[in-house]
């Protein structure tokens, strides 16, 4: 399923679309496999399609059902996929803190980096998220991270 910003009536709905990963620009996202985990590089943010913006990884739930990656995503020697979600974070350069969107991800904005657990029965991560920024999504929300006017990515699409 792929959207654009034109399936969107409010500016706030795009942006929590964008950083759930529901949203990109069509013209030059792309996608890959790498055994278990699906790697994407995406541009975006309101005039600026031409502009990488975000990078996320994430653990393939059809090729590994129980959410343990096989294939090591690694930061800085960790295997952020491999290892119970709170040792992952405890090395984490700080401050993190929980994300607006889901209180058991959380984001480290040091690093551009946001670690999601959508499989809520695994300890461990199983999607992360580099943004770049500034991303261009200035005139929606002060953050990169979270929509601060309290957007729903599927408000208007599915009825």
């Amino acid at each position: 399923m792929s959207l654009t910003r034109a399936d969107y009536t409010e500016l706030r709905h795009a942006h929590d679309a964008w950083l759930s990963g529901v949203l990109f620009d069509p013209a030059w996202t792309t996608a890959a496999t790498f055994d278990d985990v699906v790697l994407t590089v995406a541009g975006g943010g309101p005039g600026r399609p031409d502009r990488l913006a975000r990078i996320g990884i994430r653990i393939d739930p059809a090729r590994r059902p129980e959410g343990v990656s096989a294939t090591p995503v690694v930061w800085d020697g960790v295997d952020l996929f491999g290892h119970p979600a709170q040792d992952v974070v405890s090395v984490l350069p700080g401050p993190t803190h929980p994300s607006a969107q889901s209180p058991s991800d959380v984001t480290v904005e040091r690093l551009g980096l946001r670690l999601r657990r959508p499989l809520a029965a695994v300890d461990g991560w199983s999607q992360l998220v580099l943004l770049g920024a500034p991303d261009g999504w200035e005139p929606c929300c002060t953050g990169t991270f979270e929509c601060a006017k309290g957007g729903d990515a599927l408000v208007g699409i599915f009825r």
